[in-house]
């Protein structure tokens, strides 16, 4: 987890930060993003959830030879809820909490 370069794939508001209308695009700008991680060095995941990489990337599996931190708030800690979705048949990590109170801030909870 630590010393990693995660790509967080999710949707965005904002214009100027949002993945572009076109799935295609979308996936061949990641993939050149991996391909440069890679030529330097860079120890690379990805952070989605089947929602958000649908949303944006459609059926592409330019990243699934990296590991997946995925996202479903169910409150579990047991990955028995994955679905596979963009190449990976299994993940590394689960957000499963986005609302967990520590010192009076809002913190997520994750599993691995």
């Amino acid at each position: 987890i630590f010393g990693m370069l995660w790509f967080d794939v999710e949707t965005n508001p904002s214009s100027k930060c949002a993945w572009r209308s076109s799935k295609t695009d979308n996936c061949n700008f990641l993939g050149q993003l991996i391909s440069a991680g890679h030529a330097n060095g860079v120890k690379m995941g990805i952070y989605s959830s089947i929602y958000m990489w649908e949303s944006s990337m459609g059926s592409c599996s330019v990243g699934s030879s990296l590991p997946l931190w995925y996202a479903h708030y169910d409150g579990k800690r047991t990955f028995s809820d994955f679905r596979a979705f963009g190449g990976w048949t299994k993940p590394a990590i689960k957000q499963y909490n986005d609302k967990v109170g520590i010192c009076g801030i809002n913190a997520d909870a994750n599993w691995y």
